[in-house]
């Protein structure tokens, strides 16, 4: 996606969900965006003043809902690289979302050499971030195991109390689960474009970053599924089984960006189905080692891509490491807001706990310290529900022009899709369209997998699919990676994957883009 300036309407806001989609996808409530604005695009903003030095950008600057769904407010980020003389889009192409035909090139202004000093102290400070991962994660850990407790002895204002702290402690956390990917990225992309000058796809090599294999839930999964199958499904066997699996897994969830999301601890009896029903499909497959590529480019190319293959690989691995802790991070909010919603309806102010879902968090503050009429909150809550129902099935564009976009209904797709080949192959089947773990168990060994997005809660399903076609991504978004460990297909960035009809036949062309349907 290319963000442009357009003639005549330069003092236009222009929103994209390219960026968005991905990280935070699908409809999103109230509370999780009074939550997430502030604590993802804090971090957002304190990279952007290392950077470039003061300005004047708020987190609320960052982002806008649209039909609840999020929106950047790629304008403002654009005004940034523009500055510095670089394409609008430079953070979207950083992100390895893909680019356009038309490619707009590095244009330096004044500024740009004024501030190359600052840059350039910048890109030294930054391009070993993380290194260390036990002193980049581990005081993060430590202050988010203090928050892992039972909240039952607390007061309302203790709780409060905690949900600010947390949220300090997520925008330094968000930081790291942004500098880290930006660098697994830029090391990656700068190794495809060596790798390409040699002859060598990059979607087939093993760069070396194994260590994020203990992230990888299946092959737990797997042994939880032996458990099941021999001994049954409800045998104690099986328990103790699942209780470890869980205690590993089980802050993973259809989405890391959503506290609202049931987390998998909280649908055991769905992870045991998921286990039940994993397939037969042998797994990731085989991919070229690096010792073969390092004898097939010669001395030089060894030379050259030795240092960037190490950083490539450290990166991604732990981007993995990052991510994780995240989750985990992130997911504590949703004790803390269930428990306020719990107490609250013991109070007669809500009907349900998870009513607290649909207030925002000043609003939800209010109504703990009785600063909101308790009538106000349910009416506040049901004008919600109800426009989330209503905005459900609305089909959203990628880019929007000014803030009083009118949405339309969703139309059914075309018979080609296009999108972003990023794992290689052709394939032909029935597709499953998948938008949580409640669906997962309707994946059959050798569907073709429709998905919304995907971060590693959905690894399991790549083991039986035959193919994954995603609406967001791109080249190195986790959807990519994990189609080429496992060796099949992938296009991402396709607008309407998920309205396919399941059980409908496409042909998915892995080199071209294109899903065929019939």
């Amino acid at each position: 996606v290319q963000i442009r300036p357009i003639t005549g309407i330069d003092d236009i806001a222009l929103y994209s969900n390219s960026i968005s989609k991905e990280v935070m996808p699908g409809l999103i409530k109230p509370l999780v965006w009074s939550v997430n604005v502030p604590v993802v695009n804090r971090a957002w903003i304190q990279l952007f003043t290392e950077a470039i030095g003061s300005n004047d950008l708020e987190s609320d600057d960052l982002a806008k809902p649209f039909a609840y769904r999020s929106y950047f407010n790629m304008g403002a980020i654009g005004d940034i690289f523009e500055l510095l003389g670089m394409p609008r889009d430079s953070l979207e192409v950083l992100l390895g979302l893909p680019e356009g035909p038309d490619k707009p090139k590095f244009k330096p202004s004044a500024t740009t050499f004024r501030k190359t000093p600052r840059l350039l102290a910048f890109a030294a400070r930054k391009s070993g971030y993380g290194k260390d991962p036990d002193k980049l994660l581990g005081k993060l850990r430590q202050e988010y195991r203090a928050y892992d407790s039972d909240l039952s002895d607390k007061s309302d204002g203790e709780l409060i109390k905690a949900i600010d702290e947390l949220m300090e402690i997520g925008t330094r956390s968000a930081y790291a689960n942004i500098v880290v990917p930006l660098l697994a990225n830029l090391y990656g992309g700068l190794l495809r474009r060596r790798l390409d000058k040699h002859g060598v796809d990059y979607t087939t090599v093993d760069i070396g970053s194994g260590g994020g294999a203990k992230l990888d839930p299946n092959p737990a999964l797997d042994r939880l599924a032996g458990v099941v199958a021999e001994a049954g499904i409800e045998s104690d066997e099986a328990q103790r089984a699942l209780g470890e699996f869980l205690d590993k897994f089980g802050h993973f969830s259809d989405s890391g960006n959503d506290f609202s999301v049931s987390p998998w601890r909280e649908q055991p009896d769905a992870v045991l189905a998921m286990a039940a029903a994993r397939g037969t499909q042998a797994g990731a497959k085989a991919l070229v080692p690096w010792d073969e590529v390092k004898a097939s480019v010669g001395p030089m190319g060894r030379a050259t891509l030795g240092p960037i293959r190490t950083r490539a690989a450290r990166y991604q691995e732990r981007r993995d490491q990052v991510s994780s802790l995240y989750t985990y991070g992130y997911g504590l909010f949703r004790n803390y807001f269930l428990e306020l919603g719990r107490r609250l309806t013991d109070r007669g102010d809500l009907s349900t706990a998870d009513d607290v879902m649909f207030l925002t968090l000043d609003q939800l503050k209010d109504l703990v310290r009785g600063r909101l009429d308790k009538d106000e909150a349910r009416a506040e809550i049901a004008e919600h529900r109800a426009e989330l129902d209503r905005v459900a099935d609305l089909a959203m564009p990628e880019t929007i022009y000014g803030d009083d976009f009118i949405p339309v209904d969703a139309t059914d797709p075309a018979v080609t899709l296009h999108g972003v080949a990023t794992s290689r192959g052709h394939y032909r089947g029935p597709v499953r369209v998948i938008t949580g773990i409640a669906d997962f168990e309707k994946l059959e060994d050798g569907d073709v997998l429709a998905i919304p997005f995907s971060d590693v809660g959905w690894t399991p399903l790549f083991a039986k699919a035959g193919a994954v076609i995603a609406e967001s991504g791109g080249m190195l978004s986790h959807s990519s990676i994990v189609a080429r460990e496992y060796g099949i297909p992938c296009v991402v960035s396709v607008p309407g994957a998920t309205r396919l009809t399941d059980g409908e036949m496409v042909t998915v062309d892995g080199y071209q883009g294109e899903v065929i349907r019939g």
